[in-house]
């Protein structure tokens, strides 16, 4: 987790989304899908073979989806793209970052192999809601920064897809947060 092996692939579906870049955006994705199914897999398998009691403090908490939970994503996505922009050191950047994702994954991957859906539900509802704080606001410290691509017709592109991506974001964002009110209401 001190690695931080997600906090490329999430920087990269950000600053590819700020550059209009969907190659990059598509490579990030792609790798990001890979390191969560692979923190997956091995907890799932790990639950299988050695289930304990699930009731621990440390699980429950990762499959339970909050304001705290948001605010901290939000603050890990800013964090991530800071570390490009003014180049922070990105190790410890990353460990934000890791805090934000790879405890939910294993949650999920645990308590799907200790067969405890409602809680597997509630990890991905988690690790989802993660991904979509990340990215939006790593885009949203990109765009503050001025980062935008070189030619005016990359620009016109960027530009569109920018719109595109937030719109979905924020509308995701939203979302999350009804659903965190609906649930403590």
């Amino acid at each position: 987790m001190l690695i931080a092996p997600l906090l490329g692939p999430n920087v990269a579906m950000a600053f590819g989304s700020t550059l209009g870049d969907w190659e990059l955006v598509s490579r990030g994705a792609v790798a990001n899908a890979a390191g969560i199914a692979l923190s997956i897999i091995c907890a799932a398998g790990v639950g299988l073979l050695l289930p304990v009691d699930s009731a621990g403090a440390g699980l429950v908490t990762q499959t339970r989806l909050g304001y705290e939970s948001i605010i901290l994503a939000l603050a890990s996505g800013a964090a991530g793209a800071l570390s490009l922009t003014t180049r922070v050191p990105s190790t410890l950047v990353g460990v934000m970052v890791a805090v934000a994702l790879l405890p939910p994954a294993v949650a999920f991957g645990y308590m799907l192999g200790i067969g405890e859906l409602t809680m597997t539900a509630g990890a991905a509802s988690l690790l989802a809601a993660n991904i979509v704080c990340i990215n939006l606001s790593a885009q949203l410290v990109f765009l503050s920064n001025g980062i935008k691509p070189r030619t005016w017709i990359e620009l016109r592109a960027a530009k569109q897809s920018t719109k595109i991506s937030l719109a979905i974001a924020c509308g995701l964002l939203v979302a999350l947060i009804a659903i965190v009110y609906w649930q403590r209401h």
